[in-house]
C-alpha cells in the first residue's frame, strides 16, 4: 500500500513521510521523530503498531503536537481519530459481488448452456 500512496501523493503534490517499525519498543521514538515532519497522521492497518496497548500513546502523541489522525476503522474514530477511511462488511460484500459479476459476465454471455456430463 505504501508504494501506491507514494504514487498518489506525488500526483497531488503532497509529501509523504513514512516510518517502518520493526518492533514496538521503537514505536514511540519513531512517532516522536515523525511528528516533527508531518501535518496529518494517516494510519495503515498493522497489528504491531495499532493495538489496544499502543493506540492511546499514538493518539496522545499526535494530539500533543496538534496533528490530526486519520484511521482505518470505526474504532479509531471512537478512540479519538478525526476521521477514518474504511469499508463496512456490507460494502465489502457488495464490492465482491460486483467484481464477481464483472469477471463472470463475459463467460456467461459467450458460453452456450450446457448439460451435466455425469448424472
Amino acid at each position: 500500500k505504501l508504494k501506491k500512496l507514494k504514487q498518489e501523493s506525488i500526483k497531488l503534490n503532497l509529501s509523504l513521510n513514512n516510518r517502518t517499525v520493526s518492533n514496538t519498543s521503537t514505536l514511540n521514538r519513531q512517532l516522536n521523530e515523525l511528528t516533527k515532519d508531518i501535518n496529518v497522521l494517516f494510519t495503515l492497518p498493522d497489528p504491531l503498531i495499532h493495538n489496544r496497548h499502543s493506540i492511546a500513546n499514538l493518539l496522545l502523541a499526535t494530539y500533543s503536537h496538534n496533528i490530526p489522525v486519520i484511521g482505518f476503522s470505526k474504532s479509531y474514530v471512537t478512540a479519538g481519530a478525526i476521521a477514518a477511511v474504511y469499508s463496512s462488511p456490507k460494502q465489502i460484500t457488495q464490492h465482491i459481488h460486483e467484481l464477481a459479476r464483472q469477471i463472470l459476465s463475459p463467460l456467461l454471455s459467450s458460453s452456450p448452456p450446457f448439460s451435466p456430463q455425469i448424472f
